[in-house]
């Protein structure tokens, strides 16, 4: 299950932005996934640093994208993804049959190259 936190409410427009982008793209792909919005309580923003490694440098703002309680990433790295063609492999999920991923998938599996996510 993917989960995305997220926030309704900010001042920072491009934030905004970037929390609607994620999300129409889970819902447009039809990818089953759980939004919880940090502005719904103090709880949400605990639980979600909680989850993310020690590793990852402040600031932690939202998006920011859970593969069942996997940390994979924020906005920059799902924009990386979307832009290599490789957003479900990231997600931990089996590209659709037929698609430009699995393709891509299938492409650096026959030639022994490591895909390039993290």
């Amino acid at each position: 299950m993917i989960t995305l936190y997220t926030t309704s409410l900010s001042a920072n427009l491009s934030m905004k932005k970037k929390c609607d982008e994620i999300l129409m793209y889970l819902q447009g792909q039809k990818i089953e996934h759980t939004v919880i919005d940090l502005a719904g309580g103090p709880s949400n923003r605990k639980k979600m640093l909680e989850k993310i490694p020690d590793s990852v440098n402040p600031p932690i703002l939202a998006p920011q994208i859970f593969a069942d309680d996997e940390y994979r990433g924020g906005y920059d790295t799902f924009f990386d993804m979307r832009e290599s063609e490789l957003v479900y492999t990231w997600l931990r999920l089996t590209p659709r049959e037929g698609s430009q991923e699995s393709r891509l998938v299938n492409e650096y599996k026959s030639k022994g190259v490591p895909l390039p996510i993290n």
